[in-house]
């Protein structure tokens, strides 16, 4: 069946709401958990496995991209109120939901990450990735949740 939009009416539309998501994306930080690295040495002399020596190094992975970042209106907070007698301060807590929206490129980043820093606020993942695009997968969603 012959489709109602042309493939260069397609293509179009596509670098459209890509300018779109490029004029309103902003800077994030996605933290993923730290990678071990294996190193063992063995003596060329002996070349056994027991005298050989073994390193294990923790690399934390940290990558920086862009997202576009939406943040709910039901952003909840609630007063702490620490009082004249107690040691601790009075302050206000937010806790609240927040969408990202990233392309292709930013999502290889993301996919396999645990948390994320946004406008200087640490967040972690809360929901699964939705794919949203008019033709194709052109952008992801992703949920989080502020970080306590």
């Amino acid at each position: 069946m012959a489709s109602l939009i042309s493939e260069i009416d397609k293509i179009e539309i596509r670098r459209n709401f890509q300018d779109l998501h490029d004029t309103f994306k902003k800077p994030i930080i996605i933290y993923k958990s730290p990678k071990k690295e294996f190193s063992i040495s063995t003596n060329p002399a002996y070349n056994v496995g027991s005298n050989g020596k073994t390193t294990v190094v923790n690399s934390a992975q940290s990558f920086s991209t862009f997202a576009r970042i939406y943040y709910k209106n039901e952003q909840i907070k609630s007063l702490v109120d620490g009082g004249k007698d107690s040691p601790f301060l009075s302050m206000l807590l937010s806790q609240g939901e927040v969408e990202i929206i990233l392309d292709s490129d930013a999502y290889l980043f993301v996919k396999d990450a645990k948390r994320m820093s946004l406008d200087g606020d640490n967040f972690y993942i809360k929901s699964d990735v939705s794919r949203s695009g008019l033709f194709s997968n052109q952008f992801y969603h992703i949920y989080l949740s502020k970080k306590e």
